[in-house]
């Protein structure tokens, strides 16, 4: 090659143990973020009036909600004593609110992208979110916050089966919601490839878009058959493209 030449950043073919490193960590970024997602929802239920969840600084009396639960179990028949103080709202501390344990984690997640990102150079540096994603899961594993007796326990592989569910039901106001949610997910989808365009220094022509948002149409078409949700982007692995600066597709 000669040095006029310059290496197309988008094409680059990067060697396959890089790039299975890297793909890993896009796809654990993927899934820390839908996991956020659910636990911010548990938040703010919690900001706006629905106190009770795994991140709320208070929880239900357990032996209140035992008497809800039996009240719920008999339905139209005779309730059962009442507990003294019985109250619908949060009555015992969460032992499980910021603990010192979960912050000392996050803090070394946080510590370690940051120090792995200012001081390493190269691959390391890239990636720099997969070193801290590891380093939290053995510190976790270590401490026996995280266990892995399902994953013992699971098949190696599992047929999934199509309309699991049931089959389609073709419902007007469904389709019509539907429609907007996909409305929604493909302007979505087009200002994360306009961000990657942006971060990849190529302009997304109107072919490239149209490529994108028929590929988004295809995997929620295919993924509905095998029991998942629509197709979404994820702006966190738009982020990690532009931190780790690999833009090979």
């Amino acid at each position: 090659m000669t040095s006029d030449q310059t290496i197309d950043a988008v094409n680059e073919k990067l060697p396959s143990g890089k790039l299975m490193t890297l793909g890993l960590q896009h796809v654990l970024v993927m899934y820390a973020g839908a996991i956020a997602v659910t636990l911010m929802r548990v938040g703010i239920n919690w900001i706006f009036g629905i106190p009770v969840g795994p991140t709320a600084p208070q929880v239900v009396d357990p032996a209140h909600a035992a008497w809800l639960a039996r009240v719920t179990e008999l339905g139209a028949g005779a309730v059962p004593d009442m507990p003294g103080g019985l109250k619908l709202a949060p009555t015992l501390n969460n032992v499980n609110y910021a603990t010192p344990q979960n912050m000392m984690i996050s803090a070394l997640v946080l510590g370690t992208i940051v120090v792995v990102m200012k001081y390493a150079r190269g691959f390391l540096a890239n990636a720099s979110v997969l070193i801290g994603i590891v380093t939290c899961a053995l510190a976790a594993t270590s401490l026996d916050i995280m266990q892995f007796d399902h994953v013992a326990k699971a098949g190696w592989f599992e047929l999934v089966t199509p309309f699991r569910f049931g089959l389609p039901i073709f419902d007007p106001v469904m389709i019509l919601t539907m429609t907007l949610v996909t409305g929604v997910v493909m302007i979505e989808f087009t200002g994360m490839f306009m961000a990657v365009g942006d971060i990849c220094g190529k302009k997304i022509e109107r072919p490239s878009l149209s490529a994108g948002l028929r590929t988004g149409g295809l995997g929620t078409l295919i993924g509905g058959r095998f029991n998942t949700f629509p197709c979404i982007s994820f702006s966190q692995n738009v982020g990690l493209v532009g931190v780790t600066g690999i833009r090979a597709r």
